[in-house]
């Protein structure tokens, strides 16, 4: 069977950046509400606002998924040292 090879300094990496990005998502500026005010147009500020929103949302929703995923790495990553430690400490024996 042939060994299984993760670099898991990669993993963390990834799971480090993943976090980031999700922390600057996270307090990224919204499109300030003023903004529909400004396009002089009931209808047009209406569909400004519903644009704002939208992307408001999505991008909470996001970051938060890019969080939940740099967590998971960062266990994964915990969990496979782990187990090669153990792997390495019964092969010692």
């Amino acid at each position: 069977m042939p060994d299984l090879e993760v670099d898991v300094a990669a993993l963390l990496a990834l799971a480090s950046r993943a976090e980031r990005i999700a922390e600057r998502l996270a307090h990224a500026p919204t499109v300030p509400p003023e903004t529909a005010e400004m396009t002089g147009h009931r209808v047009l500020a209406d569909r400004v606002r519903e644009f704002a929103t939208c992307c408001d949302l999505t991008r909470a929703r996001i970051a938060e998924r890019l969080g939940a995923l740099g967590r998971s790495l960062t266990t994964i990553a915990g969990e496979l040292e782990r187990v090669d430690g153990r792997i390495a400490g019964q092969a010692r024996r």
